[in-house]
């Protein structure tokens, strides 16, 4: 759908043509101090007569020409691949990562196989949608397809917002499920929680990385991605914290680290393979390698490591992954101090209305002391020291 970067770019049709090509194979141009998409190389004259419409409902006083008043020849598939180019900007300015695009492009897929890309998008009505909601398998959950839902809105109102079509009317047929729904799939599932004695079990014969791996994972709600990520400048083995942003959020995260967390760490380091490329990381793979990459790679090398591991143990997973320490620790964490747990795992422990400011001040004067409750109480709940 998105053009390679190893194309050759073309040249503009004439000298006082308003848009450059992209190496993506699009017509550009940068608006408010933002790139916009126009169409791609191929059809230079349509990117040009968007380029001016959109410029068009810039000047005009509510912002946005209506498609019904305007000659918007745009079709699905030009809404599907514009939108798609945006979220590589997105890429780039650090907004989403190289997976959630993926599951993007996915989510587009479906879309051009329910809707005939050469559909003019001022058609798209209802129907549609729920020709694309007939397209999920059956064998998604009712988790999954809420996921689905969201991304399909997302790449639709992403146009709408850009000014290349109306805003949709989705119908009844793509709503996302219900909390009763949702509910009900929940409790087919198991149980997202591993019992005191089976931490400790796992601690006991998982080798490095993978012990420093687990206890991160139930010290402080980290997922493979949080371990694979960590850096020297996050955490101080001396004083016993951990601070740093979480990726996903931008949230601050603060823990207090158990003892025999710090340990943990301390062996993995006097084992750690040298790399210059990847000095800063923590962890490294005995290829010198992250264990974590931005991208494509649906499964984490942490967690089927970890699965591997507990399976060759008398321990029965039932469908516990690694990131059920995250859930196991969130659980407890919780009833001791919930704020202070919400701190720990990256989520938000603020109000819409504070700035971004306002967050990182709060959490600056935040009673560290209550971190360490939640370490000591957890610690004993967890390994029962």
């Amino acid at each position: 759908m998105v053009a390679k970067k190893n194309r050759q770019k073309p040249q503009k049709p004439r000298k006082n043509f308003p848009l450059f090509a992209h190496t993506r194979g699009y017509w550009c141009a940068k608006i408010d101090g933002k790139q916009v998409n126009f169409g791609p190389w191929e059809d230079p004259e349509a990117a040009e007569k968007r380029y001016h419409k959109r410029m068009a409902s810039l000047a005009s006083p509510a912002g946005f020409i209506s498609p019904a008043t305007t000659d918007n020849d745009y079709t699905v598939g030009d809404i599907v691949n514009l939108a798609l180019g945006g979220k590589l900007d997105a890429i780039e300015e650090g907004e989403i990562d190289k997976r959630t695009w993926q599951s993007y492009k996915n989510i587009a897929t479906l879309i051009l196989s329910a809707i005939d890309e050469e559909t003019p998008i001022e058609e798209v009505g209802p129907d549609h949608f729920s020709a694309i909601r007939k397209k999920f398998p059956k064998t998604w959950t009712a988790k999954t397809i809420e996921g689905a839902v969201g991304e399909v809105r997302v790449l639709f109102n992403y146009a709408a917002k850009q000014g290349w079509c109306r805003p949709m009317i989705y119908g009844t047929a793509l709503q996302k499920p219900s909390r009763k729904q949702l509910l009900r799939h929940r409790a087919t599932r198991p149980t997202k929680y591993w019992q005191p004695w089976e931490i400790q079990e796992i601690v006991k014969v998982a080798p490095q990385p993978m012990k420093s791996f687990v206890l991160l994972g139930i010290n402080c709600g980290f997922l493979p991605c949080d371990c694979g990520r960590l850096q020297f400048s996050h955490i101080d083995l001396d004083g016993g914290w951990l601070d740093f942003t979480r990726h996903k959020t931008g949230n601050p995260r603060a823990a207090k680290l158990w003892p025999e967390t710090v340990a943990s760490i301390r062996d993995w380091l006097t084992k750690r393979p040298t790399d210059h490329e990847w000095k800063d990381l923590v962890f490294l793979t005995k290829y010198r390698n992250p264990w974590h990459q931005d991208g494509e790679v649906r499964h984490s090398p942490i967690s089927t490591g970890f699965s591997r591991m507990v399976d060759k143990t008398e321990l029965v997973r039932a469908g516990r992954s690694f990131s059920a320490l995250r859930t196991t620790f969130k659980t407890r964490a919780e009833d001791i101090d919930a704020v202070a747990a919400k701190y720990v795992m990256g989520h938000s422990a603020r109000s819409e209305s504070e700035s971004v400011e306002d967050t990182y001040r709060v959490f600056a004067e935040f009673d560290r002391s209550r971190f360490e409750k939640v370490a000591t109480e957890t610690r004993a709940r967890f390994l029962g020291a």
